[in-house]
């Protein structure tokens, strides 16, 4: 990547609060970065299927915090999905890496039941493996 992603903090600001569906994003985006490794501004490319609606919606700043995927730079596309078929893919248009990184049906069902504050420390503190089914395609 050509330049750092923010730090979660500045996520919030951008975003104007701390949410969990914006931490879910940010931590996906960290995590494609993590495993694609993108050289450019343009390498990585985000499709989200997620319910077209707030606070769903929400994770999309926080994957464009975290991977600098924009809807301006049209490198993140996104589709309607069902609440227990939220997933993101990742693709580093390079290399032709592919990550996928599923939420998890019962992490959707914690964030949903909590409060924002709950649910958001929920997110934030949980292992990536609890949040995510991560699946690597070459």
């Amino acid at each position: 990547m050509t330049s750092p992603p923010l730090t979660l903090e500045e996520a919030i600001k951008l975003h104007g609060h701390k949410g969990p569906w914006l931490i879910l994003g940010y931590r996906a985006g960290l995590r494609a970065c993590e495993v694609l490794n993108p050289k450019g501004c343009h390498s990585l490319y985000c499709i989200a299927y997620l319910p077209l609606k707030i606070p769903y919606t929400c994770s999309l700043d926080g994957i464009q915090a975290s991977t600098g995927c924009t809807l301006g730079k049209l490198n993140i596309e996104v589709h309607e999905a069902d609440i227990n078929n939220i997933h993101f893919i990742f693709i580093n248009k390079e290399r032709g890496k592919k990550l996928e990184l599923r939420l998890s049906y019962d992490i959707v069902q914690e964030v949903i039941k909590g409060d924002m504050i709950k649910a958001s420390k929920f997110v934030e503190e949980r292992p990536l493996w609890e949040l995510f089914k991560e699946k690597l395609y070459d």
